[in-house]
């Protein structure tokens, strides 16, 4: 069976369309060659333009990456980190991304981990560490996305769990552009950041001892909106958090911390006796419920 797609070539006709370039974000100074991409049009064996298709193309080598609607819109990459990077530097203008490429250059990521002076501190010894993760793709794998996850150690063996707080995420539409401009992601994730510093203080302010926040769990047991393994396992890192060698009350295991604290660390790395953990999905269903008890409780 001959190939019904012709390669397109140096000379094929480009797609374009009429969006506006983004130019809201202040210019982001980068010596990194990006790679560019463009639309053209595709041919079938006999030369005759195939519709509806387009051929997203590498500019610099004309090597096809990916053949997608032709109403796909390409936002290149180069487009993409100089809002990420804007953001990031908005909120610490000393943090340097780490700017990955993968599948022949279609996909990138660029992630950025605050230094300790943006640590959120909610317990001796324990800290949330920020991280900002960016992503773009050119060949429909991938949303154009930017979000914040802080990150904790959970466990002694160097586990690390991570709440997302910030998430922004847009379709590869015609109205791309302007919906990065509309959303205004530097001052999100500013006002994203400053809620968890102030969330991680109400946590560490608000008393709730043990059996109080674990009869909170158990009633959201009974309500089926958490499995029973789950309050056995919160149960279980609440007392390792707040009893100390000699059985005594630790002063750290009586806030609301703790509670979110051993929710986190119970979701990360219990497993039950069939070995097996909650899925991604259940986790940040379960991440959403405690959020809400945990505000229900403080107030």
């Amino acid at each position: 069976m001959t190939n019904p797609f012709k390669l397109v070539t140096e000379d094929a006709p480009v797609l374009t369309e009429n969006t506006p370039v983004v130019t809201e974000a202040p210019q982001a100074e980068s010596n990194i060659d990006f790679p560019l991409f463009d639309k053209r049009v595709i041919y079938d064996a006999n030369g005759q333009v195939i519709s509806g298709f387009a051929a997203i193309t590498n500019t610099k080598d004309q090597n096809v990456n990916a053949v997608m609607s032709d109403r796909y819109t390409i936002f290149n990459h180069n487009e993409a980190h100089e809002i990420i990077e804007s953001a990031a530097k908005n909120l610490c203008p000393e943090v340097r991304g780490d700017v990955q490429f993968h599948k022949n250059d279609g996909f990138m990521k660029v992630i950025y981990d605050l230094p300790e002076s943006y640590n959120i501190q909610v317990g001796e010894g324990d800290s949330l560490r920020t991280r900002l993760v960016g992503m773009n793709s050119v060949d429909g794998s991938k949303c154009l996305s930017f979000h914040v996850d802080f990150e904790r150690l959970v466990c002694t063996n160097g586990m690390v769990g991570f709440s997302r707080e910030f998430s922004f995420t847009r379709r590869h539409s015609k109205f791309i552009h302007s919906d990065v401009q509309d959303f205004n992601i530097a001052a999100q994730l500013e006002t994203a950041w400053k809620t968890v510093v102030a969330n991680a203080e109400t946590l560490k302010n608000n008393a709730v001892d043990f059996n109080k926040g674990m009869a909170a769990i158990k009633e959201m047991v009974d309500r089926k909106l958490f499995p029973k393994k789950l309050e056995l396992w919160i149960s279980e890192e609440w007392r390792r958090a707040s009893v100390g060698a000699n059985n005594e009350q630790a002063e750290n295991g009586s806030n609301l911390w703790t509670l979110y604290n051993s929710f986190t660390s119970a979701i990360s790395h219990h497993t039950d006796n069939k070995g097996q953990g909650l899925s991604e999905q259940s986790k940040e269903l379960y991440g959403n419920r405690i959020n809400g008890l945990i505000l229900k409780l403080a107030a």
